[in-house]
C-alpha cells in the first residue's frame, strides 16, 4: 500500500475510522488549523478536500491507546507472553546452533 498521492492514511477498524491513529502528511496543518480557528474541533471536519486513502484492519487488528504508565505496562507484559519464550528448534540442548 502506497501513501503516495494522498494527504493522510487513516486505518479503519470495524467501520469506525481511527483518526487518532493515523498518518498526516504536513501540508494539512493549514487546514487543522483553520478548522480550530473556526471553532470546528472535531479532526474529520479539517478533512474537507483532503485526499484520504482508507486502511482497513482485520478485526483482530484493533488499535490498543495507551494512555497512561499502566497501559503501557499491561500491553508490555502482554505483548511479551509465550512469544518471546518460544524455543529455537534449530538449537542443540547446549545451546548451539546446528
Amino acid at each position: 500500500m502506497s501513501a503516495e498521492g494522498f494527504d493522510a492514511v487513516i486505518p479503519v477498524w470495524t467501520r469506525t475510522l481511527e483518526t487518532l491513529f493515523a498518518v498526516y502528511r504536513k501540508s494539512l496543518v493549514p487546514t487543522f488549523e483553520a478548522a480550530l480557528q473556526a471553532g470546528r474541533r472535531r479532526i474529520r471536519d479539517a478533512f474537507g478536500s483532503a485526499r484520504i486513502r482508507l486502511l482497513d484492519l482485520a478485526e483482530d487488528e484493533r488499535p490498543l491507546n495507551l494512555n497512561t504508565p499502566q497501559d503501557y505496562e499491561w500491553w508490555r507484559s502482554a505483548a511479551s507472553g509465550p512469544r518471546e519464550q518460544e524455543i529455537d528448534h534449530d538449537e542443540h540442548e547446549d545451546g548451539q546452533p546446528h
